[in-house]
Parts: C-alpha cells; sequence; structure tokens
C-alpha cells in the first residue's frame, strides 16, 4: 500500500512546484532558453498535426462509409426495378 505524504509536505511541493519553471528560466542562458522554447514549439506542432490528421482521416471514412450505403441502397433499387 502506497504512504501518504503529510499534508505540510505536500503543500510545500505544490507550491515549490508551481515556481518550477520560473525559477528554471531565471537560472538559463538565452541559447538555453531558445532551445527549450524551440523544443517545446516543435513538439505542440507536432501534437496539432497529428490531432488534425486523426480528425481528417475519421471524416474521410465518415465520407466513405455513407458512399458505400448509398451506392449499396441505389444497386438494390436499380435490381428490383430491373
Amino acid at each position: 500500500m502506497r504512504k501518504r505524504l503529510p499534508p505540510d509536505v505536500l503543500e510545500y511541493f505544490r507550491k515549490e512546484g508551481s515556481r518550477g519553471a520560473t525559477l528554471q528560466a531565471a537560472n538559463m542562458t538565452p541559447a538555453q532558453r531558445k532551445a527549450r522554447a524551440t523544443k517545446a514549439s516543435k513538439a505542440a506542432a507536432v501534437a496539432r498535426t497529428t490531432k488534425r490528421l486523426a480528425k481528417r482521416a475519421a471524416t474521410i471514412a465518415t465520407v466513405k462509409a455513407s458512399a458505400t450505403r448509398l451506392m449499396v441502397k441505389h444497386k438494390k433499387a436499380k435490381l428490383a426495378k430491373g
């Protein structure tokens, strides 16, 4: 069973954790900050692209399924007439 940390320790970690990025940025050189920002920007771009492509694939699959249903319906109607 996991042990829980005392409330005062949890509060300390919450307080210090919220300051983490600010303190790290203050201790970095401009080149290090730029490298970190560039890496984050590229990761965000990959995430956006992945999300966009997944949405597009779902849309295409839906359109294909609809087209297939319409073709089947049309063929059945044609066979019933003829």
